[in-house]
């Protein structure tokens, strides 16, 4: 289970990395893979 969680930990950081670097060089990016609302 540890194992699960460190994954889920590591896989919020990167989420929100991305969604970081996103939101303050979006125009780095046409368009982003992960906005499609």
């Amino acid at each position: 289970m540890t194992n699960k969680r460190r994954y889920l930990t590591v896989f919020s950081a990167e989420v929100l990395a991305l969604m970081g670097f996103h939101t303050r060089g979006r125009h780095h990016h046409a368009k982003p893979p992960g906005n499609g609302q």
